[in-house]
């Protein structure tokens, strides 16, 4: 159902975070990336969704986003996104006892 997806995230079908996390590389900068040869480094992708699902925040003052907007300094395209926070803590029990946050649920 895109439709019914993109009615609930105003008129924006979510995004697919497995083709993001494949597809997004985050540049890391001088000394790092000589760093990242040699580890192997290649988690660009899943770095910036666990920081764009926990990124969502108040606006500074002085930062205008449109309305509908939600602002989150880690979008890498702009400084608002029309995707609403799509995770909030207490939304899955784990059996084991781990942490119900936003913080577990993005790793």
């Amino acid at each position: 159902m895109p439709e019914a997806a993109a009615a609930a995230n105003n008129g924006a079908a979510p995004p697919d975070f497995s083709l993001i996390a494949k597809a997004r590389g985050i540049e890391r900068g001088f000394p790092t990336f000589i760093f990242d040869m040699f580890t192997q480094y290649q988690e660009g992708g899943p770095d910036y969704i666990h920081a764009l699902l926990t990124g969502y925040q108040e606006a500074p003052k002085g930062v205008e986003i449109s309305e509908g907007t939600h602002y989150n300094p880690y979008f890498a395209n702009a400084a608002a996104l029309a995707m609403a926070k799509p995770i909030s803590d207490d939304q899955v029990t784990y059996d084991d006892g781990s942490p119900q946050t936003v913080e577990q649920y993005s790793r």
